[in-house]
């Protein structure tokens, strides 16, 4: 039986197939359905061995398929319908909530899952907003977004302090979609430093990198209260080796369709992982602090980053907690790295900075007016869209660097 309830519209073209066996349940579904417009319903079949055929006839944008009454034979089905129908967004019900239950589900690559009897608010939610973001995959252009990654020599020199607030001045400045990455898998902390709780992470990304839809991605991310999405690390340390540098490509490549900023938040180590994000990223900041461990280290970093062949149009030096009054200043630091230093962040007050990490709010975003904050803002602005260098007379000064390491530099 196919019955519909079309606008007259024709530029819509809409469908939902109802697959369910259980004839109660299939009237109390069908009478939900029954209030869209300009939507197709189809319900067809009893027989369960003939809902991939029906899903290969009919080729709807949403399928309602009940997991009654083989809970696991349902499953294996599942599983098969999103394998040969990744186009196909399908929604699960069930009559129980068993957590193992849902698991399995969502690992079928399902995209909702209802408790039975399917509540109406809740079934034409899900809807809703499924159609929301197939239009809006049909007008997704991939937006000309912009990588940053954020790398530090040694630890405790801030490069999470700096990416966050980094991120928070950008959404601020821009009004752009802006996500910040956290590649610190074993001991990230950025979602503590953003406030945010997300029941996906990065692995569940890299889990079904091949099959995800990019729309869906961007909505099931997480936003602090600045706006920035945020991608967090596995919960569990021993997860972080099933992610290889070849997940971050593809997922790098995902997120600039749909994100104008990409920042990065990298752990202290030349590995695989930060490598590759720094292969694939616009812009390099090198986040340091003016002591002797920290200078070593990036005197380090920068020869590994000629070897690389890393251009002064992709690598920054960030000074963290500058302060005047400290033995090295900017001019005799960069005469010692041989490399011109970007940025100079100010040294904070370390209860208030310290009283940010702890409320997960970035500095920039609690106190927007404090010098610290305009400092930031200030640096986000220099990335508003391509990173414009200053004058040629200051171009070909420094082009000594980088390319021309002096042979004092050990």
């Amino acid at each position: 039986m196919v019955f519909s309830k079309m606008n007259t519209s024709q530029n819509l073209n809409k469908s939902i197939l109802l697959l369910d066996t259980n004839d109660a349940s299939a009237r109390h579904i069908k009478t939900i359905l029954e209030c869209l417009d300009e939507v197709e319903i189809i319900h067809e079949g009893k027989e369960i061995n003939e809902f991939l055929s029906l899903i290969r006839k009919h080729t709807p944008d949403i399928v309602i398929f009940n997991l009654s009454p083989s809970l696991e034979a349902s499953i294996n089905l599942s599983r098969q319908m999103t394998s040969m129908f990744p186009e196909v967004t399908l929604i699960a019900a069930a009559d129980t909530m068993d957590t193992s239950v849902i698991l399995k589900v969502m690992r079928a690559r399902v995209r909702e899952f209802l408790k039975q009897p399917v509540s109406q608010d809740e079934l034409l939610s899900v809807i809703h907003h499924v159609f929301s973001e197939k239009e809006a995959a049909l007008s997704l252009k991939t937006v000309e977004s912009k990588i940053i990654t954020f790398f530090g020599p040694k630890g405790g020199v801030g490069t999470t302090t700096v990416a966050t607030n980094m991120a928070t001045s950008l959404a601020r400045h821009t009004k752009k979609d802006v996500i910040i990455v956290d590649l610190d898998l074993q001991f990230g902390n950025v979602a503590l430093h953003m406030n945010v709780k997300s029941k996906y992470s990065i692995l569940d990304i890299v889990n079904c990198i091949d099959q995800i839809e990019i729309p869906l991605l961007k909505s099931q991310m997480p936003k602090g209260t600045n706006g920035v999405s945020v991608l967090s690390v596995p919960s569990r340390i021993e997860d972080v080796e099933n992610i290889k540098s070849v997940h971050i490509e593809k997922l790098l490549l995902m997120l600039r369709k749909v994100f104008d900023y990409i920042i990065i938040d990298t752990h202290n180590a030349f590995d695989d992982l930060s490598i590759k994000a720094m292969d694939e990223s616009n812009f390099v900041l090198l986040v340091t602090t003016l002591d002797v461990p920290s200078l070593f280290h990036t005197k380090r970093s920068l020869q590994l980053f000629q070897k690389m062949a890393y251009t002064m149009e992709k690598l920054f030096i960030v000074i963290n907690r500058y302060n005047a009054l400290e033995e090295f200043d900017l001019k005799s630091t960069e005469k010692m790295l041989d490399f011109p230093i970007f940025w100079s962040i100010p040294e904070q007050d370390y209860q208030t900075m310290i009283s940010s990490i702890n409320r997960g709010n970035p500095i920039s975003s609690m106190k927007p007016d404090l010098k610290l904050s305009q400092n930031f803002l200030e640096m986000a602005m220099k990335f508003n869209g391509l990173y414009h260098k200053k004058t040629q007379d200051e171009k070909s000064q420094k082009k000594r660097s980088l390319f021309m390491f002096k042979k004092t530099v050990k």
